[in-house]
């Protein structure tokens, strides 16, 4: 059982994994036509995988016993196409638990990857990943850190999209840090960053705290009996950001390793969240494997559960709750002003001006926004039938319903984007996702995708006359 307990822990980066400077994505291969052999053997592996190693021992013949149900159904049967039985078991998987770390996914290269990473680990566990930043596709995108400067009034701002692989990665996080040393406050952006390879949250973390060991968080494995246990780095390659004050931005997708780190640092004391709540009603304080599956499909599944040393849990179901609640856009803004406000009570008299003068600019009232009607907006073009849905317009409001459902309305938001809002006094176990409306040839609404909070997206098409 060790054997196979230091195997996942090596694959228990979230949706990533690093082997020889590379590291792996949820990359999909060429759709194939599959047989019915092939989808048992898949479905057999699949319950295995489960079975042995899923996190929530009390829920494990739950899901075994939804997925047996699942393969007598007649959208099960009609499945015979490997991207679509992939994804068709994703969405069962996550619909069932609430869980986005939930994937199947068709792959040729990732599941001879995932099949050499279960040899390799068994054979030698001792192996250690090298740094090969020049080999690692991630140094194309700056390993996913876009944006770093110095805003007025001396405030750092660091944008981070996704946790790259700490072992490329550390020497630009370094520099970054580097750079941001003299800055008097700092503001570490979150939003939109779903997550990535694990390893990254506690390296970054530790810049904010005192170069001693401090118990950060751990993952524990209820399926081995098992727990890894994740402290502050002691040796960093810049100075240590740990007397300025922290501000962290989070919004509805901000997930994983993000939220891990976001809820680290809030947790720890250290850090005051700005934005959004990330994800209330999913299940996501956890760690996935990588699992081969029956021959180019592979798995992930959540096999950790992320357990903070302060709280004693983590924000699985209840989502990470920011200090200051605003939306998403004013994120920012929001954390510039409470930044400003404090270096201001703790300014000298002579550089008060300058910084109320900031203030001041910041808190100037929005311009009123422009409520969207059906008589501002024109919302036919979405009206229509699609598949089990049907969109319409009532009272200048528009509706999406689901057969037998209630009826929820679309905000308007951005061109043909709207958020999906529950009817007054009405709360749900989920984030709502925004409804994208998709236009064809001369502009013509020819479906709508839903785009749920963890970046997961399911389409539909509409029936055209």
């Amino acid at each position: 059982m060790r054997k196979n307990i230091y195997t996942l822990l090596l694959l228990s980066f979230v949706f990533f994994h690093q082997g020889q400077g590379q590291s792996v994505r949820l990359t999909q291969g060429a759709d194939i036509a599959i047989s019915k052999s092939v989808k048992k053997q898949l479905m057999d592996r699949l319950e295995e995988r489960i079975e042995g190693n899923y996190y929530d021992r009390s829920g494990v013949a739950s899901i075994i016993s939804h997925l047996d149900k699942l393969k007598k159904s007649p959208d099960y049967k009609k499945q015979d196409q490997s991207q679509a039985f992939a994804r068709y078991l994703t969405l069962a998987l996550r619909d069932y638990t609430n869980d986005p770390h939930f994937n199947v996914i068709y792959s040729l290269p990732m599941f001879e990857q995932a099949r050499r990473f279960e040899q390799n680990t068994q054979a030698a566990p001792q192996r250690t990943a090298v740094a090969d930043p020049e080999n690692d596709p991630d140094r194309q995108a700056n390993f996913f850190m876009p944006q770093l400067e110095v805003l007025e009034g001396n405030i750092g701002y660091f944008r981070i999209d996704r946790m790259a692989n700490i072992v490329n990665s550390r020497k630009t996080v370094d520099a970054a840090m580097q750079f941001l040393t003299y800055t008097d406050a700092l503001i570490l952006d979150l939003r939109g960053n779903r997550g990535g390879i694990g390893g990254f949250t506690p390296y970054i973390a530790s810049y904010f705290f005192p170069a001693e060991k401090k118990l950060l968080f751990s993952r524990e494995f209820p399926a081995y009996d098992s727990a890894s246990h994740f402290h502050t780095t002691l040796e960093l390659g810049a100075p240590r950001y740990q007397e300025q004050e922290l501000y962290v931005l989070i919004d509805q997708s901000t997930g994983s390793a993000a939220r891990n780190l976001a809820y680290t640092l809030q947790q720890h004391g250290r850090a005051r969240l700005v934005g959004e709540e990330t994800g209330v009603g999913t299940a996501g304080g956890h760690s996935a494997g990588l699992f081969a599956l029956a021959e180019g499909f592979i798995a992930t599944i959540p096999i950790a559960n992320v357990v903070h040393p302060v709280s004693k849990s983590n924000w699985s179901m209840v989502g990470v709750i920011p200090d200051q609640k605003t939306s998403s856009e004013k994120a920012l803004d929001e954390a510039r002003l409470l930044a400003l406000t404090s270096l201001w009570h703790q300014a000298e008299a002579d550089q008060k001006p300058e910084l109320k003068k900031l203030i001041d600019q910041l808190r100037l009232p929005d311009s009123e926004e422009q409520t969207v009607t059906g008589t501002d907006h024109d919302f036919s073009a979405y009206v229509g039938e699609y598949e089990l849905r049907k969109v319409f317009v009532e009272n200048e409001k528009l509706y999406l319903q689901r057969q037998g459902g209630p009826k929820l309305e679309l905000k308007w938001i951005e061109k043909d984007l709207f958020q999906l809002t529950l009817p007054p006094n009405s709360r749900s176990a989920v984030v709502l996702p925004k409804v994208r409306f998709d236009r064809g040839e001369e502009a013509v609404v020819k479906g709508l995708t839903f785009v749920r909070p963890d970046g997961s997206i399911e389409g539909t098409a509409k029936r055209l006359n």
